[in-house]
């Protein structure tokens, strides 16, 4: 009944609250990872959280995530930080003119000295697709069938060729 419900619930909480055994398992996971000039972020990044540090989030998160520490730092609980933005997701997100959020893609990328930002975060109800001359990456496809149990699609970067594989 609804005491089973609640209680697997209560089972979830524990599992990834601070300190707890998945938070702990992921709290190894970068939250922001730069590769070969792409940055990964879950949502977004802008010229703030590269002036903060990814390596500094990172190191941040996983310290919370670890339970070591109260709060994560504010470039993740804001609004517009790396995990909540919703300034890249397009269309999907109810982003009907980018350019504004290309200028500000294109600050981030210049200071973090890279090519192009990958986000997944705003399921994309057509499959992956970029924006901003190629320079954003949207690969949340909703795959998850608690989502809307998109296709699979995958993102292959190789010597700075992008391509969707689907």
């Amino acid at each position: 009944g609804d005491d089973e419900g609640m209680a697997g619930v209560r089972a979830r909480q524990a599992l990834f609250k601070p300190g707890g055994e998945f938070a702990r398992w992921m709290a190894k996971n970068p939250t922001v990872l730069v590769v070969d000039g792409t940055v990964f972020a879950h949502a977004g990044v802008d010229a703030s959280h590269v002036e903060y540090g990814f390596e500094r989030i990172n190191r941040e998160v996983m310290l919370w995530m670890e339970g070591k520490t109260k709060m994560p730092p504010k470039q993740v609980l804001e609004s517009d930080g790396v995990v909540w933005t919703r300034d890249y997701g397009g269309k999907d997100a109810g982003n009907q003119y980018e350019a504004k959020f290309c200028r500000r893609l294109d600050a981030a990328l210049d200071a973090a000295d890279a090519k192009r930002l990958v986000v997944g975060h705003t399921p994309q109800t057509t499959g992956v697709n970029s924006g901003c001359k190629g320079s954003l990456w949207r690969v949340d496809v909703g795959a998850s069938r608690g989502i809307y149990g998109g296709a699979v699609q995958v993102l292959e970067i190789v010597n700075g060729r992008v391509r969707v594989l689907a």
